[in-house]
């Protein structure tokens, strides 16, 4: 849903990426192409307020902005991504069902069929000995099988998915059996592990793999695939875009980058790949006098409407506020955010069968750089805090969720979200801080706990953990106030441990906060970390934050910066 080049969350124009931009770069590259195919990856329904906005608004049997759109850019195929199913199954069906293209989805189901599996598309192939032959294109569409675990209360059992890979191999083979010539997979699933592990969420290396699989459409993670900063892996190939030497592209997010496959093809009684292509071309910064179709014109009263509801002030700072470093320490606005799922939690469940337990409340920086870029940071100046940065500061429409957990879960919880930090050489100098595995969502800041995180450690690393000053012992009792997307599996940081749910609420994490935000005068309390990092004998660390970010910003750490900048961030040095 990044259409119009505009960020909701900080009010104002962004240059990269975005729908519209994107039509302007599509009729370049296919002016003068024989054959030319466009598809989408799925993620576009969901993704900012502009989209919550418009599935508010919409009326029943009205066409959806985005598809009207799709229909306009003459899109050839898509497939659902996981954020598709966040606004429930109805609004989903209602949605695509306007589509001029299929939407694809083999590996999740429903009684009351959601989307077709694969479609084999015919299209006319101006051959160079002058003849016209026909081509037929097998897709398939496959989506990551945790949304069973991430939307598990809106799906409500209605849903069921397979794995990825042994979906693909079937639908490769009916595609087959259909006269497809070429298999496409359009894959709402990332460039994860090599060996296939049944019900994978980043299962594209093995499915390159699959027999009748021609190429790949990759998506999910953000990433970029091919990406000449990164060294091939195994099968994965990013100087010739391959994996198993199978063609695979992953465009980023938010339109900012097309994936490109080109095949050359070559007819002997049957069609056979002489030869491909596969890059990313960089969208351009849009030309809005050249736009063709006007996508501008289709999201103009969502647009225009939900920019006025972003700018309500809803309370007051009287200090600057910045998640610059907010991975080092977390910052002013998690801890407000934390306290409102606190909030709900406790006027929702007034008399709850846990009553008596200490409650505590897990939430993640999510505007902290990290693949979206130097740009992906908060930064307040003292004055108005407005609901454009309480929707920055948690993007989602996930809703609050309550777990009775015991010490020792608490302290593994604790530990995985750890694991985005490096293990620190101690004395060392000049070793990256965050592991680039992980984005700044995996750190889970527990508020309501005081710990030390050591960096030194390849395992317990977490130290001298502490609630109102007693030592945390493993048989300790805790309820815990998170996300529905954490509580029900996602990022994995409670993998393998039995917790007992003890509240579903309907109340939207993002309302419970701009709730409170409302009812403060002003944030003006001291800041006070729930965690720090143990002193390694002083360690140099790096550490990339946003271009204007000052160390002054986090007087209690110990940060320099070193004047250098690297792909946009600027570059900082912490000492432990």
């Amino acid at each position: 849903m990044q259409v119009l080049g505009y960020d909701y969350f900080r009010g104002r124009q962004c240059l990269e990426g975005g729908l519209q931009a994107v039509s302007d770069l599509l009729e370049t590259l296919r002016h003068g192409k024989t054959t030319t195919l466009l598809f989408d990856n799925g993620d576009f329904l969901q993704g900012n307020p502009l989209a919550d906005e418009i599935v508010a608004a919409l009326p029943t049997g009205g066409i959806h902005p985005i598809i009207a759109a799709m229909n306009a850019l003459e899109y050839d195929g898509g497939c659902l991504g996981n954020h598709e199913f966040n606004y429930g199954l109805d609004v989903l069906r209602d949605v695509i069902r306007h589509a001029n293209h299929p939407i694809l989805c083999a590996n999740a189901t429903a009684k009351n069929p959601l989307a077709p599996p694969s479609t084999v598309l015919t299209r006319s192939v101006d051959c160079s000995d002058g003849i016209a032959r026909e081509l037929r294109i097998g897709i398939i569409g496959l989506v990551t099988p945790q949304i069973l675990k991430w939307d598990q209360d809106i799906l409500n059992g209605a849903v069921s998915t397979t794995d990825i890979v042994i979906t693909g191999q079937s639908c490769a083979k009916q595609l087959r059996a259909q006269r497809a010539d070429i298999g496409v997979a359009l894959c709402h699933s990332g460039i994860g592990g090599v060996d296939h592990t049944n019900g994978m969420e980043n299962a594209v290396v093995p499915l390159a793999q699959v027999s009748g699989i021609d190429a790949i459409v990759a998506g999910h993670t953000h990433d970029l695939f091919p990406n000449s900063a990164h060294p091939n892996r195994g099968p994965i190939d990013h100087k010739n875009g391959t994996i198993h030497g199978t063609p695979v592209v992953n465009a980023g997010a938010y339109g900012t980058h097309l994936g490109q496959i080109d095949f050359d093809l070559h007819w002997d009684g049957d069609w056979i790949i002489n030869d491909y292509n596969t890059r990313l071309v960089q969208v351009p910064t849009p030309k809005p006098a050249t736009t063709t179709p006007n996508i501008k014109r289709l999201f103009a009263p969502a647009h225009t409407a939900i920019i006025e509801k972003l700018r309500k002030t809803l309370t007051q700072t009287k200090h600057p506020i910045t998640s610059h470093f907010s991975m080092l320490q977390g910052d002013p606005l998690l801890e407000q955010l934390a306290a409102a799922q606190t909030d709900a939690l406790l006027g929702s469940c007034p008399n709850p069968a846990w009553s008596g337990l200490p409650v505590l409340s897990a939430v993640s920086p999510f505007a902290s750089g990290g693949k979206l870029g130097p740009q992906n940071y908060i930064s307040l100046a003292a004055g108005p805090v407005t609901l454009g940065d309480a929707a920055a500061v948690y993007p989602f429409p996930n809703t609050v969720y309550a777990l009775e957990i015991s010490g020792a879960q608490l302290r593994n919880w604790l530990e995985r979200a750890a694991q985005v930090y490096n293990l620190i050489t101690p004395g060392s100098h000049n070793q990256p801080l965050l592991n680039a595995d992980y984005a700044p969502y995996d750190l889970d800041i527990i508020y309501g706990l005081d710990y030390q995180i050591d960096l030194g450690r390849n395992d317990n690393k977490i130290t001298q953990l502490r609630h109102q000053g007693a030592a945390v012992l493993d048989h300790d009792q805790f309820v815990v106030v998170t996300n529905s997307f954490r509580a029900n599996g996602g990022g994995n940081p409670l993998k393998g441990v039995d917790v007992k749910t003890v509240c579903r609420s309907e109340i939207r994490v993002n309302d419970a906060f701009a709730h409170r935000l409302g009812r403060l005068n002003c944030i003006d309390t001291p800041y006070i970390p729930p965690w720090r990092f143990a002193p390694l004998d002083g360690a140099c660390a790096q550490f990339l934050s946003a271009p204007k970010a000052n160390p002054n910003e986090a007087p209690d750490l110990n940060l320099r910066t070193t004047g250098k900048l690297r792909e946009g961030f600027a570059e900082f040095m912490i000492t432990l």
